[in-house]
């Protein structure tokens, strides 16, 4: 009876935990270059040793972690919107750390400086990207130029698997101790976003399945919860 309890509220924080992940998947559905985080799963094993099944609650949440594949890029028109298609990410610094993103939705600062999410500059092989004119182009090589001449080359680094860590703002941020960057050839498409990697429909059915399930054991708890109280309760009658 007990475990019945125990099963059941595991049961509840594993679905909490991926309901909450799949509500951030479909809040950021129309974020330009946002990836999806999805659930990695463990067994849970009993006191005697033994598997608990699924249906018992016996799956806890692994990890969570972030799904980097392409998303389709969609063409904005605006000169200031850039997407990687390939691997890597743009490089942005506040002058002291760097962050990663594959947000290429960027703009111009009072001072001509390329800037991204949270106003931070875009790098480029040179630092700050300074653009005096809007009259500029991006290659598909990330080479920028305006009125003509060659004036950066925006900087792409990729990274090996599980080295970035989400830091908000749609950006990532290097983990301790994790491997250096890499430079990489990916083209740059002018003119285009990134749309984030995310089936809309699937995400919804699953919202639909999981609010269900925590449900379902939100009343096997309290089906528990009363049957145990009448135990009791009878046994305080004997």
């Amino acid at each position: 009876m007990i475990r019945g309890i125990y099963t059941g509220a595991a049961g509840m924080s594993v679905k909490k935990t991926w309901l909450e992940v799949v509500s951030n998947n479909l809040a950021n559905a129309n974020t330009a270059g946002f990836k999806k985080d999805v659930v990695a799963f463990r067994n849970l094993i009993d006191s005697n040793n033994f598997f608990v099944d699924e249906n018992q609650g016996g799956t806890g949440v692994e990890t969570v972690v972030t799904d980097f594949s392409q998303g389709a890029l969609r063409e904005t028109g605006n000169p200031f919107d850039l997407s990687i298609d390939g691997k890597g990410f743009f490089v942005l610094s506040d002058g002291t750390e760097q962050s990663y993103s594959r947000d290429g939705h960027f703009q111009l600062n009072a001072e001509g400086v390329l800037v991204g999410p949270r106003g931070l500059p875009v790098q480029g092989e040179n630092g700050d990207i300074v653009i005096t004119d809007n009259d500029f182009s991006v290659n598909r090589n990330g080479e920028i130029f305006s009125n003509g001449k060659l004036i950066d080359k925006l900087q792409i680094l990729d990274f090996p698997p599980g080295a970035l860590e989400k830091a908000g703002n749609n950006l990532y941020s290097l983990k301790p101790n994790a491997p250096e960057p890499l430079s990489v050839q990916s083209q740059i498409i002018q003119g285009h976003l990134e749309e984030a990697n995310i089936n809309v429909v699937e995400e919804m059915v699953n919202l639909i399945m999981l609010s269900r399930s925590f449900n379902d054991n939100q009343k096997m708890i309290q089906t528990q919860d009363d049957t145990l109280r009448r135990a009791v309760q009878d046994l305080g009658r004997v």
